[in-house]
């Protein structure tokens, strides 16, 4: 389960419980349909995912093979 902890659109981070192998898993992440750059868009840490420049918090989409994808609105 996803959780936001942070609600501004600058530095917005999102937590979860950490699961080392869906967190390595991650391909893509979403931001409505944008395609986020990790490293320059958002970093993933032990578990936080950081959105490192300023989104709209609209529908965040994480896609992790194998796993079913984790949505945020």
């Amino acid at each position: 389960m996803l959780t936001k902890t942070s609600g501004s659109q600058q530095n917005l981070k999102l937590s979860f419980p950490d699961d080392a192998a869906w967190r390595q898993s991650i391909t893509s992440v979403l931001v409505g349909n944008y395609a986020l750059r990790p490293g320059m868009d958002y970093v993933i840490a032990n578990g936080t995912i950081l959105f490192t420049a300023a989104w709209d918090p609209q529908l965040i989409k994480i896609i992790a093979t194998g796993y079913k994808d984790a949505v945020v609105n």
